[in-house]
């Protein structure tokens, strides 16, 4: 399983390489996977196949406008985790 600092390397990877789409952009990480899958806000919100596809997956963050990032979970000590990690390596 993945941990949650491969996972933020992992969105600001996705989030640099993926500067050609305007964000909101969600990046998620499923169990298993070779690499994440990067989805516009437009597609999570048309394509009702995504959305189960993200709510499946093991994390998922939203990448903001500002180039900000949050985890899309429950756990809110993983979401905590997330954001200490996330601006750590600013």
């Amino acid at each position: 399983m993945i941990t949650m600092q491969q996972f933020v390397d992992v969105v600001r990877e996705a989030a640099g390489s993926h500067r050609s789409r305007v964000p909101p952009l969600f990046v998620e990480c499923s169990v298993g996977a070779e690499r994440p899958w990067v989805w516009t806000f437009s597609a999570v919100t048309i394509y009702p196949n995504v959305r189960r596809r993200l709510s499946k997956s093991v994390y998922v963050a939203l990448i903001h406008t500002d180039g900000s990032a949050q985890l899309l979970s429950r756990d809110e000590d993983e979401c905590l985790l997330f954001a200490t990690l996330w601006e750590l390596e600013r």
